[in-house]
């Protein structure tokens, strides 16, 4: 017969060193990409951004970010709306 306690044990320990995997790995990455830059490289921010670039042929309300990953990239951010006309 197995000690249930010891096994619940070592399943938790199990997931938490996932868990902590999967933490530390969003963290990096977090550090690296502006959490406004969508899968298409679209930037979904609502405000004014150095890092943005009109979309040619999109229309003015679909820009691109053009931050290459490194540095803080929060530092181009502004307090001012963008006109999404």
């Amino acid at each position: 017969m197995t000690n249930g306690g010891d096994d619940y044990k070592k399943s938790m320990e199990s997931i938490s060193d996932i868990f902590a995997g999967i933490a530390g790995v969003a963290e990096a990455q977090s550090k690296e990409r502006c959490p406004y830059r969508n899968r298409h490289d679209h930037c979904t921010g609502l405000f004014i951004c150095g890092h943005q670039e009109p979309l040619a042929g999109e229309g003015p309300s679909v820009l691109s970010c053009n931050h290459a990953g490194g540095g803080d990239y929060a530092m181009k951010w502004t307090n001012d709306a963008r006109d999404e006309t």
